[in-house]
């Protein structure tokens, strides 16, 4: 899926600093996947996308899903890995069922293809197929 990641320093609005950059505080992370559009060949981030984002930055705010600022510290802490999954929680929580009610699931399950094996075996039996 394409995505976008881009890199602001409240210093230099813009700038992508490397590894070695030392002397920013503070960066905006963008992840504009979630206003992206599928399109032929390419997809693109509509007007009102580009519009949402270049408020974002402009405002120096976070937003679920698409902005947050991160800190030196954080960044160093993370050898300035920039990914914008490290930072950006762009998907909900997952929810996982009891095992309890898994089990008791699988047990109908096991119930059910044991009666259906049964139905299969006597039709088998009934065309001359099988033990």
């Amino acid at each position: 899926m394409w995505n976008q990641v881009w890199f602001t320093d409240a210093d230099e609005l813009g700038r992508f600093p490397g590894k070695s950059s030392a002397d920013w505080g503070w960066g905006q992370h963008m992840y504009a996947s979630q206003v992206f559009e599928k399109g032929d060949p390419k997809n693109f981030i509509p007007e009102e996308g580009i519009q949402r984002n270049a408020d974002t930055l402009i405002a120096w705010k976070e937003e679920e899903k698409v902005s947050r600022i991160v800190d030196h510290a954080e960044l160093k802490k993370n050898d300035y890995n920039i990914s914008p999954s490290r930072y950006i929680r762009t998907s909900d929580a997952e929810t996982y069922r009891p095992i309890a009610e898994i089990v008791e699931e699988l047990k109908v399950i096991e119930a059910e293809a044991r009666e259906t094996d049964k139905a299969l075996r006597e039709i088998l039996k009934q065309l001359g197929v099988g033990a």
